[in-house]
Order: structure tokens, then sequence, then C-alpha cells
């Protein structure tokens, strides 16, 4: 299902399953995957640093509290 997601994500990004939009992403859910979407630079940036978090915490044990970052580039996101 994951490598589905991550090599044709763009068919996930319909208005049913639509979460929410902010100032950098607009966001898509599709069963217990997130897709952000970057609708401005910042928003990879904020994906990097989350990646970054949850590659820190899950080295620290805590992984299982924070979603799985599964692929990070220019365009989205997919927890």
């Amino acid at each position: 299902m994951i490598s589905e997601l991550i090599h044709d994500w763009k068919k996930y990004c319909i208005d049913e399953n639509f979460i929410g939009i902010g100032s950098t992403r607009k966001v898509f859910r599709y069963y217990e995957y997130v897709i952000k979407v970057n609708i401005h630079n910042m928003g990879y940036s904020q994906s990097l640093k989350e990646q970054q978090i949850y590659e820190y915490m899950k080295s620290e044990g805590y992984g299982h509290i924070f979603a799985p970052v599964y692929l990070v580039n220019e365009e989205v996101c997919i927890q």
C-alpha cells in the first residue's frame, strides 16, 4: 500500500480526502496515511524538520508515539 501511495500520491489528493490547509501545506488523508502537499517552499522545510524529529525520537525509543515519515521531497510529505 505505501509503495503505491508513494509512487502515485497525486491520485489520492482529491476533495473527498481533504482534511485541511495551512499557509504552507494542503493536507489529505487516505486510510491511515496523511499526504501533505507543499504549497510554499516553507512546507518542504517543515517536512524535513518533522522527519528529523521523528528519526531522533525513534532513535531515543519514542518512535512509537509519532507518525512515521515515509517520504519527504519538494512536492510532498507522506506520513
